[in-house]
């Protein structure tokens, strides 16, 4: 198996793609590009476009908070990529598919009526609401979309292949946003066969479906793992940007939401700790389900509700 070539700054890094795609053997046929980091670079946190558009939605609905439904987006993201891997797939998830069930999760939480338009309009509205604040926070990096120009003037093919939940039609919009859709000949993104670079299994499909041997297909990217290693591994040539001091990031503390005055911070912490020390199977519903039995025990207590049935289907 081959190493990938690894360059501290992305103008070296370009100008070797250069090098290696304008020689006399003309050795590549195609060049595969990453794109979060590579081709754009976001102005926030990765996270911190979820949490904006979590807030966004809440504003819609009118009768939640915003970290609440970004901590029930949290909790689902987990649960689908641990379904997709559980069904052979990667540990991945589509966008789409997590609108339909933050919708049953909000209609429980919320009343069916939350959101009168119904199921398709919710997924909608959530979809363009996340693809509106990705394109706010991108901006696109100038040595890279001066390479894809120069490779296109050389013709030389040049396919996105990026690990991200967002399926083509709407990522496509996002390079359209940018002026880069005419660039680029195709996307490859893991949502929407739940196939990553992580995994190595996104650049087969990528060989399988542009009909491109692996060694006449070369890779540049940023992350020295899914851009780098797992590229090579799949007989891929890679040229990876080494990023010595990538941007300040916004923190941030997650907390669970309470009803209870009582449910403050040190019995969250010791909430958290119970979650970690405690042989529970789902782990990450732990705390949602705790959080779901406190307002339940609240409403109760506040309108003197004496029963409460619970109705389970085992297993579910």
């Amino acid at each position: 198996m081959n190493e990938p070539r690894v360059f501290n700054n992305i103008t070296a890094l370009t100008d070797r793609v250069k090098g290696l795609c304008a020689s006399p053997s003309g050795h590549y046929r195609a060049v595969c590009v990453d794109y979060f980091d590579t081709l754009v670079t976001r102005t926030v946190d990765p996270e911190q476009t979820k949490i904006i558009a979590a807030s966004q939605l809440a504003l819609l609905i009118g009768t939640i908070e915003g970290s609440t439904v970004y901590e029930m987006r949290r909790l689902l993201e987990l649960r689908l990529c641990r379904e997709s891997r559980e069904e052979g797939a990667d540990a991945e998830f589509s966008l789409p598919e997590l609108a339909e069930h933050l919708y049953q999760v909000l209609c429980v939480f919320l009343g069916s009526g939350f959101w009168p338009a119904g199921e398709e309009s919710f997924r909608q509205r959530l979809c363009a609401i996340e693809l509106a604040v990705e394109t706010s926070v991108q901006r696109p990096i100038a040595d890279t979309v001066k390479l894809i120009e120069w490779l296109k003037v050389h013709g030389i093919p040049v396919y996105i292949v990026s690990d991200f939940y967002l399926p083509r039609p709407l990522f496509a919009e996002m390079t359209d946003y940018h002026g880069l859709h005419d660039l680029v000949t195709g996307i490859f993104v893991s949502a929407d066969d739940k196939k990553t670079k992580g995994a190595g299994t996104l650049y087969h499909e990528v060989c399988s479906a542009i009909d491109i041997e692996p060694d006449r297909l070369l890779m540049i990217g940023d992350n020295p793992h899914a851009d780098g290693a797992m590229a090579c591994a799949a007989g891929l040539n890679a040229c990876v940007w080494e990023v010595i001091e990538p941007p300040k990031i916004i923190s941030r503390q997650t907390t669970i939401p309470s009803s209870e005055d009582t449910a403050g911070p040190g019995l969250l912490r010791e909430l958290d700790a119970t979650i970690n020390r405690a042989a529970i199977t789902f782990k990450e519903m732990a705390a949602t389900l705790w959080w779901f039995t406190d307002r339940l025990f609240a409403y109760a207590r506040e309108h003197n509700v004496r029963k409460l049935f619970f109705c389970s289907k085992e297993g579910e």
